[in-house]
C-alpha cells in the first residue's frame, strides 16, 4: 500500500485494503495503524481532486471516483472499527468512527444525485392501513379512525424528501474539498491555525450550498463538522460550525410537523441536540409557528414532541401541565374539525338554532349535525332551520373567496347544498330564497347556482307563483349562460361603479361618482368607433372619479366571471346607467352571437335589441385593432361580414359603419374594412331572392357600392403612395383622376431616371394605381413617348405647352432617309436654347425616359418602328428639328441590339452610324451658319 501511496494510486489503495482485510481474518494494530494510514491518504487525495476537476472541469470524474471511494470505505470500515475495539484501541476507533461519519454524509450526498450504488429505504414508502390525505370535503362522509404506531412514524422523512440538488457537482466538490479535515493534517503544528481556517471556510461553503432546501443534511454536517480538529483548534473557530444552529432545527422541524405523518423521534433528537436554553427557545418559535398556521396537525405534532422532550428534560411541572392542557383542548378541536367545524379558541355559545345559524355557517358545521340536533330538539321546525343554515352558508361563501381559502370555500358549498336538500317545496320557501339571490356576492356562482337550482326545482314540483315565474326562468337560463361563460376583457370602470353602488347603494348616491353626466348612447345604426361609451363630465370629475375606482376591490373570481346581479336589472335608468354600457364593453365580434341567443330566450332580463349588439361588437373590435395599432386579419373581417351579412336593418347598419370607418386613419385596417363593406353589398345584392331583399333595396345596395368602391379605390391609391413617400398635396389631389396622377409620376422631377431603384419604385406605383383604378397604361406610356421624342420645349417637364403636333411622313416622298433635304439651315421649330450647345449625349436623361417606357410597352418594336419614320421627316416640317432626329436615332440605338436592328432596318448598327452621320453634319452647319454643298454634307469624313 505504501507504494501504491507513493505512486499516487488512491482507489488501488483501498482495494490493496480490502483485499488485505478479507485475508486476515485476525485484528492486528500494525495492519490496523497502516490502514489508517491509507484511509488518511485517501481522505487528503479528495482535496487534490477537488483541484484539478476545477480546472479541468471534468465533473463526471470527480462523481465516479467518489462512488468508487465511498463504495471501497464501507467495506473497510466497519471491520477496522470492529478490530479497533476488540484492540481496545480507542484513538484509532475514534479516528474511524469520525471517517466513517465522513462516509455516510459522502453517501447520503451521493445517493440525493442518484449516483449510489447502494439503495437506501423507500420514503414513500406507507403501511398498507396508512390512508393518503383527503379533503375537507371527503372528510365529511369519513367515520372510520385510523391509529399511527411508532412504526408509522419512524422514518417518515429522509434527505431525499428535501429534492434535488440546486448544482449537484458543486456539492460534491464541496463535500469532496472538507475530506482532509476528517484525518490529521500532512503538516506540522505551525500550519496548524492556517489550515485550520482553511478547512473551515470549506465546511462553511458546504454549509451554505445545504442551507435552505437540505436542512437535515445541513444540520447533521453541522453537528459533525463542530467534533473535527479544525473547528476545535482554537476559541474562534469553536462556534462557526454551530451559528445558527436553533433556526436550522426550527426549519427541520416545521418540515417534520408538517407530514401528515410525523416523525416525532427525529424531531425529539433534533431538539435534544440543543442546549436546554436553545431548545426552550427553538420550542416557542414552533409555537408561534404553528398558531400561525392555523393548522391542527401542525400544532399536534409540535405538542407532543414537545411532551416527549419537556418531561425528560424539565422539572417544570406547571410548564408541562401548560402544554398538556394546550394538547388537550386542541385534540378537542381536531375533534371537531373533522366534522366541519372549527371554534378556535372560542366556546360554543347555547342559545336558540335559528340565532345560531350565522354562528354555524362560519364553522360550517356538517348539516347532517345540524338536522340531528334539530330533530331531537323538541319544538325546531327542522326545514326552516336548514333553509335559514343554507342560506347563512350561502352568505358566508361569498367572504370566503380567494385562493387562501379554497377548501373551507368547497367545504361551505357542499354544506349548503346538503341543507337545502332538506327544504320543502312551498311558496313561502321560494320567495325566501328568490328574495336572498339579491344578498349573494354577484360573482359567487357556486352559492348562486344551488339558489337558482332550488328555485327552479320548487317551480317545477308544482308549486304555481305566475308573478316571478318568468324571471326564475329567466335567472336559470341566465345563470346557465354565464357558468359556461368566460370573461372576454379586463375589470372596466363600470363595473366597479356598479359593484360599489351593489354593496353600498347609500354611499354611491352621495359620492363624486354620481356627479358625472348621462351615458353617452350608442347610436341606432352604427354605434361609435372612434369615442367609447363613458360616463361624460368635466376633466377633473373624471380623474377624482378614476382615484376612487382604483380603491374600489372586487372579489378574485371578478377576474374570469361576470357579475350575475347587473343582468337582473328592470328598470329603465339603471340598465341605461349600467347594464347597458357593461354589456357593450363586453361583446365581442367572437361572442356576439351567444350574446344574442341568451336575449332571444328571455322574456324580462336584457331587453335589448339584436341590433344594437352587433353593431356595439364590431365596434369594440375595431377600436381595439386602431387602438393597438394591429392588423386586420382575415378571419376578423369573415366573424365581422357574417354578422352584417345576417343582419336585419342591413343598409342603415353597413352606411353607419362605413362612414365610421373612413373617419380611421388610413391604414390597410381602413381599406380592409371599406373593401369589407363593399364585399357585403355584392353579396347582399347577389342573394337578394334567397334572403328575400326587394328590389329597391337592391337598387340601393349597387348604388352604395359603386359608391364605396370609388371610396376603396382613392383610399388604395392613396395607401399606395403613402407606403412609398410619394403622397403630398400635389398627388393627392390626383388620387381621383388615375391618368392625370400617372402623368405626373412619370414628369415629376422627383424621379431619378438614372436611378434603377427609384423608377422601380415609381413603375411600381404606377402598376397599382392602374391595377387599382383599371386605367390602361399603354396609351398613357405611348403618348408621354410621342411626347418626349419631341423638343424638350413640348415637355411640361421643362415648362412646355401641350403635347406637340406630330406630323405624319409621306412613306412615298422622294426625300433622302435622313431628311436632309433643307441643307445647313437650321429649323424654324428647334428649340432656341439647344442652338449654342452641342447634341445631347447617348445617356442624357430625356434618352433613358423614353426608352424605359419603351421597354415597358406591349408592342415595343412597332412603337420603335413608328418613331424612326420620324428620321425621314424635313427638319422644318418636324417639331424640333435636328434634336428630335438626334433623340430619335439615341433611342433607337439604346433600345435594340445588333439583331434586332437587322430585324426592324434590314442594317447593321455601323451602316445606322453612316447613315446618320450626313444629319450631325447638317446640324453642325446649321449652327455654325456655314453652307456647305449637300453633296459634301453626305461623305463621312466631313
Amino acid at each position: 500500500m505504501r507504494a501504491q501511496i507513493r505512486r499516487n494510486l488512491p482507489e488501488a489503495v483501498l482495494e490493496s485494503l480490502i483485499y488485505l482485510l478479507d485475508n486476515y481474518h485476525t485484528s492486528e494494530k500494525s495492519i490496523i495503524e497502516n490502514a489508517l494510514e491509507a484511509c488518511t491518504y485517501v481522505c487528503w487525495k479528495f482535496a487534490d481532486l477537488v483541484r484539478n476537476d476545477s480546472k479541468n472541469a471534468n465533473g463526471d470524474e470527480l462523481i465516479d471516483y467518489s462512488i468508487n471511494i465511498i463504495s471501497s470505505f464501507k467495506e473497510v470500515l466497519p471491520k477496522l472499527i470492529d478490530w479497533s475495539v476488540q484492540l481496545e484501541e480507542i484513538t484509532l476507533a475514534q479516528s474511524f468512527f469520525t471517517i466513517i461519519r465522513y462516509v455516510n454524509l459522502f453517501s447520503f450526498i451521493l445517493n440525493q444525485i442518484n449516483k449510489e450504488t447502494d439503495t437506501i429505504p423507500n420514503v414513500s414508502f406507507r403501511p398498507s392501513s396508512v390512508e393518503p390525505n383527503k379533503s375537507l370535503v371527503e372528510k365529511l362522509q369519513r367515520t372510520s379512525i385510523q391509529m399511527y404506531t411508532l412504526d408509522h412514524r419512524m422514518g417518515v422523512l429522509f434527505p431525499q424528501n428535501e429534492g434535488v440538488f440546486a448544482d449537484s457537482l458543486a456539492v460534491v466538490r464541496a463535500i469532496s474539498a472538507v475530506g482532509p479535515s476528517v484525518v490529521e493534517p500532512p503538516f506540522d503544528s505551525v500550519q496548524n491555525d492556517d489550515y485550520a481556517k482553511e478547512e473551515c471556510k470549506s465546511w462553511e461553503k458546504l454549509f451554505s450550498l445545504l442551507s435552505n432546501s437540505h436542512v437535515l443534511l445541513e444540520v447533521y454536517a453541522r453537528q459533525f463538522a463542530n467534533t473535527l480538529p479544525c473547528f476545535n483548534s482554537n476559541k474562534q473557530l469553536h462556534t462557526i460550525a454551530l451559528t445558527d444552529i436553533d433556526r436550522r432545527i426550527f426549519n427541520a422541524c416545521k418540515k417534520i410537523f408538517s407530514f401528515p405523518v410525523a416523525d416525532l423521534h427525529l424531531a425529539a433528537h433534533l431538539l435534544f441536540s440543543l442546549s436546554k436554553t436553545n431548545m426552550f427557545k427553538t420550542l416557542k418559535d414552533l409555537r408561534t409557528w404553528a398558531l400561525t398556521k392555523k393548522n391542527v396537525r401542525y400544532t399536534l405534532n409540535l405538542i407532543r414532541a414537545s411532551l416527549f422532550v419537556l418531561i425528560y428534560t424539565s422539572q417544570e411541572l406547571t410548564t408541562i401541565k401548560q402544554v398538556a392542557s394546550w394538547f388537550d383542548s386542541t385534540l378537542w378541536q381536531k375533534r371537531l374539525f373533522k366534522q366541519g367545524v372549527n371554534l378556535g379558541n372560542t366556546q360554543l355559545k347555547r342559545e336558540t338554532v335559528f340565532d345560531l345559524c350565522a354562528e354555524f355557517a362560519k364553522l360550517i358545521l356538517p348539516s347532517s349535525i345540524l338536522k340531528e340536533y334539530c330533530d331531537e330538539t323538541n319544538g325546531v321546525d327542522t326545514a326552516s332551520i336548514l333553509l335559514n343554515y343554507g342560506i347563512e352558508l350561502c352568505k358566508f361563501s361569498s367572504c370566503l373567496s380567494g385562493p387562501s381559502n379554497t377548501e373551507r370555500f368547497a367545504l361551505c358549498i357542499e354544506t349548503a347544498k346538503q341543507s337545502f336538500e332538506y327544504v320543502r317545496a312551498e311558496e313561502k320557501s321560494l320567495l325566501i330564497i328568490n328574495q336572498t339571490i339579491r344578498d349573494i356576492c354577484p360573482y359567487n356562482y357556486e352559492a348562486l347556482e344551488i339558489l337558482v337550482n332550488k328555485m327552479k326545482e320548487i317551480l317545477e314540483s308544482g308549486v304555481r307563483l305566475d308573478e316571478i315565474a318568468d324571471r326564475i326562468n329567466d335567472a336559470y337560463m341566465l345563470f346557465k349562460f354565464l357558468k359556461t361563460y368566460t370573461r372576454q376583457g379586463s375589470i372596466a370602470p363600470i363595473e366597479i361603479r356598479w359593484y360599489r353602488h351593489f354593496v353600498n347603494p347609500k354611499y354611491f348616491d352621495t359620492s363624486l361618482l354620481t356627479k358625472s353626466g348621462p351615458i353617452e348612447a350608442f347610436d341606432d345604426t352604427c354605434g361609435s368607433v372612434l369615442n367609447q361609451t363613458t360616463i361624460s363630465g368635466g376633466q377633473e370629475n373624471q380623474q377624482k372619479e378614476m382615484s376612487l375606482l382604483t380603491e374600489a376591490s372586487l372579489p378574485p373570481s371578478s377576474q374570469k366571471r361576470l357579475p350575475y346581479h347587473i343582468f337582473t336589472l328592470e328598470e329603465k335608468e339603471p340598465i341605461e346607467r349600467w347594464q347597458m354600457p357593461f354589456i357593450y364593453s363586453e361583446v365581442s365580434i367572437q361572442n356576439v352571437q351567444l350574446w344574442v341567443s341568451l336575449i332571444e330566450n328571455t322574456k324580462c332580463f336584457l331587453q335589448h335589441s339584436r341590433t344594437s349588439l352587433l353593431v356595439a361588437a364590431i365596434n369594440s373590435h375595431v377600436k381595439d385593432i386602431v387602438k393597438y395599432n394591429r392588423e386586420l386579419e382575415d378571419v376578423d373581417v369573415e366573424d365581422m361580414e357574417n354578422l352584417i351579412y345576417e343582419s336585419h336593418n342591413r343598409l342603415s347598419i353597413l352606411k353607419g359603419l362605413s362612414t365610421r370607418f373612413q373617419k380611421i386613419s388610413l391604414g390597410k385596417t381602413k381599406i380592409g374594412l371599406i373593401g369589407m363593406c363593399c364585399n357585403i353589398l355584392q353579396k347582399w345584392t347577389k342573394n337578394a331572392k334567397e334572403l328575400q331583399i326587394s328590389p329597391k333595396e337592391v337598387d340601393q345596395f349597387t348604388q352604395n357600392s359603386q359608391t364605396l368602391l370609388q371610396v376603396l379605390a382613392v383610399l388604395k391609391t392613396e395607401f399606395l403612395l403613402e407606403k412609398n413617400q410619394l403622397l403630398d398635396s400635389e398627388t393627392n389631389a390626383l388620387t381621383q383622376k388615375p391618368e392625370e396622377l400617372i402623368i405626373y409620376l412619370l414628369c415629376s422631377s422627383k424621379l431619378d431616371w438614372g436611378d434603377v431603384n427609384c423608377s422601380d419604385k415609381y413603375f411600381y406605383v404606377i402598376d397599382q394605381v392602374s391595377h387599382i383604378h383599371s386605367v390602361n397604361k399603354e396609351n398613357i406610356f405611348n403618348e408621354l413617348i410621342d411626347r418626349w421624342i419631341l423638343s424638350g420645349s413640348y415637355d411640361p417637364l421643362y415648362g412646355g405647352g401641350g403635347i406637340a403636333q406630330i406630323v405624319t411622313p409621306d412613306l412615298e416622298a422622294t426625300i433622302d432617309f435622313m431628311g436632309t433635304g433643307s441643307g445647313g439651315q437650321m429649323a424654324n421649330n428647334e428649340d432656341p436654347l439647344d442652338v449654342k450647345v452641342l447634341p445631347m449625349l447617348y445617356d442624357d436623361m430625356q434618352i433613358i425616359r423614353v426608352v424605359a417606357l419603351l421597354r415597358r410597352i406591349e408592342n415595343p418594336k412597332e412603337k420603335i418602328v413608328e418613331i424612326s419614320r420620324k428620321l425621314k421627316l424635313d427638319v422644318s416640317c418636324l417639331p424640333g428639328g435636328y434634336l428630335t432626329k438626334i433623340r430619335i436615332a439615341s433611342c433607337i440605338l439604346r433600345f435594340v441590339d445588333a439583331d434586332q436592328m437587322q430585324e426592324l432596318f434590314k442594317m447593321n448598327i455601323g451602316q445606322f452610324y453612316r447613315e446618320f452621320i450626313p444629319v450631325l453634319n447638317q446640324r453642325l452647319s446649321a449652327i455654325g451658319h456655314v453652307e456647305i454643298p449637300f453633296n459634301i454634307s453626305q461623305d463621312s469624313s466631313f
